[in-house]
């Protein structure tokens, strides 16, 4: 399934997504059931999201960088940002 989007650079990004998810997860796994893909995919996606270490962004995980942007954001409408 590809998103829909005018411009193929939005998609970069998910389609990585998807293409990880796929080769690194579902094809690997023999899932019996419903609830033991939802509970594979739900370890898979807290392990991108919160462990993985990303190239693209900078060798940190997509959770430091939320992280991070959300203290900026903090700052800037003159909060603490701890």
């Amino acid at each position: 399934m590809r998103a829909s989007s005018s411009v193929a650079s939005e998609n970069v990004f998910v389609e990585r997504l998807w293409r990880s998810l796929k080769y690194k997860e579902v094809y690997l796994k023999d899932y019996r059931s419903v609830t033991e893909l939802v509970s594979g995919l739900t370890n898979w996606f807290r392990f991108y999201n919160d462990e993985r270490p990303h190239q693209s962004l900078k060798y940190r995980t997509p959770a430091e960088v939320y992280q991070e942007v959300g203290r900026g954001r903090r700052m800037s409408r003159g909060g603490s940002g701890s």
